[in-house]
């Protein structure tokens, strides 16, 4: 029935020569912005006249005037730290500058570059510290010190290089998988690193190293760059917590880290920040304190992993704060914010999360962080933060390239035109009979999801004629789609002959949210549930649970492309193929093994 209502609407829309049938827009769409208040931070460009590719890192030289920006091809740049500022110099091109990479066994060269820091008597030694990666002619087999940190002296020119012949590698470890790696001098002076368990996701921790402090790997290092002793070109602090421990490696200070992305100092109290990337479950916050075990891989966080495995030689400490998955799924670690622009939030914790695009701020409580308050939603890829001399804060869009910053949000109150009944959505032209309007159409799918026996209809509503950008599987992570504007999936649940709630999903432009109308007695109209949910007395002691908004992101999520339905394991074939037909797609579905419908 679903490929016989779609292909009626697009003959109606036909030419009566033998031409393509063409889609019919839906025009009556009235579900734009949100019912609740803009987030109280926004991110507006702070170097509009600047885009780079694929950006890493951004760190300000000493005095702010200029900043540094790493590329994930290892290309390195500097620009003037002006709003006007129309172009980046190259600071360094590793791929091409880096010498005598040849004597590496089995190197075929730079890979990318993390993360870079400024030396805290830079104005007196002109030196700065770069993490780098090498890539190993095997693939199978990973190179054991690929994971480079190099000091390099910086000209005194205008504008600065790095001098690839001054320079000198530190410290290595192996590169596979999780690196890390963000560097930092803390207060004290030392430079502390940070390392991943250098593995793939699945298994996790395959080395059983985030327990190990045997090696580098896992951990936050702590070393005296000024100093060198022991053979190495650097120095091991005497308060190290490892020092003298039989086996261990001297440098860890910390450790128990899965993949820490992003680290930073709180310039007001020296504390040391880390946010670490999770696996299946949970994203974490940790205070770096000396000799802290945060759990990888006998926890996932505050949750057991491989609770059997081996534990490290101190005992393992919780979280700071953990955000569930999929509230954020790949966080991006920030600063503690000490500016005077964004009122009340002195003294907060702010980070950001690279796939859901938000920013969040927590109370720092000394050695913890109180609740999380989600202040910002972004259009963008938050792979870093920067903190401006004034203690403002930047953060760095990996996908559009951009650098922003972040300030008040002055939108003004909720949209009050958001649709507060499903009548006013324009999804349907008859909602008590549920008739789609011209434009929305409807979906059948072979495995509908478990609803306490109601059943579900479904429908898709496009407005334009700009297909779905289909995420490419070789090349694009992770399987993201990229919908039209204002593009919304619904569905109605019914239960025992009377209508319940319909679901709606609803693309913004930047996100996806989720809505529940719950529908009246008299059925003839259905109300938008408050974001916490509702409860539904369906009579005879029943009651009908309406999910709350961010709990239905639990399952549309990145993961699966947010639409759990749209894919041709969901929809039949000859159903697809007229999709495909009529442009919805920007190229052809992949194909999934077609689902069971388990009431069969």
């Amino acid at each position: 029935m679903a490929r016989i209502a779609l292909l009626l609407i697009l003959v109606c829309a036909a030419a009566p020569q033998d031409k393509a049938a063409e889609r019919v827009p839906w025009t009556a769409s009235k579900i734009a912005g949100s019912p609740e208040p803009p987030p109280p931070v926004r991110a507006v460009a702070a170097f509009p006249n600047l885009k780079f590719t694929k950006p890493l890192d951004l760190v300000p030289f000493p005095g702010h005037a200029r900043y540094a920006l790493l590329e994930e091809d290892a290309t390195m740049w500097s620009f003037r730290n002006d709003p006007a500022c129309g172009k980046a110099d190259l600071l360094l091109d590793l791929k091409k500058e880096i010498r005598d990479l040849e004597k590496v066994e089995r190197c075929k060269g730079v890979a990318a570059c993390y993360s870079i820091a400024f030396d805290p008597d830079f104005a007196k030694n002109r030196k700065c510290y770069v993490m780098y990666l090498l890539a190993s002619k095997d693939k199978r087999k990973p190179l054991e010190d690929g994971s480079r940190v190099s000091r390099f002296t910086v000209t005194d020119t205008d504008p600065p290089r790095l001098d690839p012949a001054s320079e000198e590698v530190l410290i290595t470890w192996v590169a596979d998988g999780h690196n890390g790696c963000d560097l930092h001098f803390g207060n004290d002076g030392f430079l502390y690193i940070s390392t991943g368990d250098a593995e793939s996701p699945n298994p996790p921790d395959r080395r059983r190293t985030g327990q190990d402090v045997s090696d580098l790997l896992s951990s936050i290092l702590r070393i005296d760059v000024h100093r060198a002793e022991g053979g190495r070109p650097y120095a091991i602090p005497a308060d190290n917590p490892f020092v003298g421990l039989p086996g261990a490696r001297a440098e860890v200070w910390c450790y128990g880290l899965r993949n820490p992305w992003r680290m930073s100092i709180d310039r007001a109290t020296g504390r040391l920040w880390i946010a670490d990337v999770g696996w299946e479950r949970w994203e974490s916050i940790y205070c770096g304190e000396r000799g802290a075990n945060f759990g990888w891989s006998v926890m996932e966080g505050p949750t057991p992993c491989l609770p059997d495995a081996k534990r490290g030689p101190t005992p393992i400490v919780p979280p700071a704060h953990a955000l569930p998955h999929p509230e954020s799924m790949s966080i991006t670690g920030g600063f503690v914010y000490h500016g005077k622009k964004l009122k009340g939030y002195e003294g907060r914790y702010f980070y950001g999360d690279w796939e859901t695009r938000r920013v969040w701020a927590n109370p720092v409580r000394g050695n913890t962080l109180g609740d999380r308050e989600e202040v910002a939603r972004t259009p963008y890829r938050v792979v870093s933060f920067a903190e401006e001399a004034d203690g403002e804060l930047l953060i760095v869009d990996h996908e559009g390239g951009g650098i922003h910053r972040l300030e008040p949000n002055d939108a003004g109150a909720r949209n009050a035109d958001f649709p507060r009944v499903l009548s006013k959505t324009g999804l349907f032209a008859s909602t008590p009979a549920q008739t789609p309007s011209s434009g929305v159409i409807p979906l059948s799918i072979r495995a509908p999801r478990w609803a306490d026996g109601a059943t579900g209809q479904r429908w898709l509503a496009i407005p334009g004629r700009d297909p779905i950008q289909l995420w490419d599987k070789e090349n694009d992570w992770p399987k993201e789609s990229l919908w039209p504007k204002d593009s919304a999936l619904a569905k109605t649940l019914t239960l025992d002959g009377r209508k319940v709630e319909t679901q709606v999903l609803h693309f913004d432009g930047g996100s996806w949210n989720a809505y529940a109308y719950v529908w009246n007695a008299e059925q003839t109209d259905a109300a938008l549930a408050p974001a916490e949910g509702a409860e539904v007395d369906m009579g005879g002691g029943r009651k009908w649970k309406v999910t709350a908004r961010a709990a239905c992101l639990t399952c549309h999520n990145p993961w699966p492309g947010y639409s759990l339905t749209l894919n041709t394991a969901q929809l039949d074939r000859p159903f697809i193929e007229s999709l495909q037909k009529a442009g919805f797609f920007s190229k052809e579905l992949p194909q999934l093994k077609a689902l069971v419908d388990p009431s069969d």
